[in-house]
């Protein structure tokens, strides 16, 4: 069985998400669509989330809760 894929700065990956506000109410989710595709550590998704795919593994599942520093700031 080969190695699983790991993220790191510059691989371009794509992820299952879901977005949720403080109180549980989702803003965002790729469910019934496609996942969402970037490049880790570009300037085009908040540093945090960047941060937090850096370094999983093909198919890990992990829980995220970014501030809105790491994430697109304050409103």
């Amino acid at each position: 069985m080969p190695p699983k894929k790991v993220a790191s700065f510059g691989s371009k990956v794509a992820v299952n998400l879901e977005g949720k506000y403080q109180n549980g109410k989702v803003f965002d989710t790729t469910e019934n669509s496609v996942p969402f595709i970037f490049v880790v550590g570009e300037e085009d998704v908040p540093e945090g989330f960047s941060k937090a795919v850096d370094g999983l593994s093909e198919g890990e599942t992990i829980t995220v809760i970014l501030t809105p520093e790491d994430g697109y700031g304050y409103r």
